[in-house]
């Protein structure tokens, strides 16, 4: 089985500045793991940072690259917080 990368991500406004955070991991037979969350401006910004991420961890401890994502889109943030996505 490959591994899948799973994004999720949410949207908060604070005095007009939206900010993305984005949430991802990797599931692999049924576990879930190199979590990792990230922040940005744009939600293209924190998307490439967080798949980054997973990617260059993956690298660094020579371990294959996830070939899958799936990008489930917008969830409510206790959702994101908890990783049910």
């Amino acid at each position: 089985m490959t591994a899948t990368i799973r994004t999720a991500y949410t949207v908060s406004t604070k005095n007009g500045t939206r900010t993305y955070r984005v949430r991802a991991y990797v599931s692999q037979f049924n576990t879930k793991h190199t979590r990792v969350v990230a922040l940005g401006d744009t939600l293209d910004e924190a998307m490439a940072d967080a798949l980054r991420y997973i990617r260059d961890q993956h690298v660094r401890d020579d371990m294959p690259t996830p070939t899958e994502q799936i990008d489930v889109g917008r969830v409510a943030g206790t959702l994101l917080d908890a990783y049910v996505f």
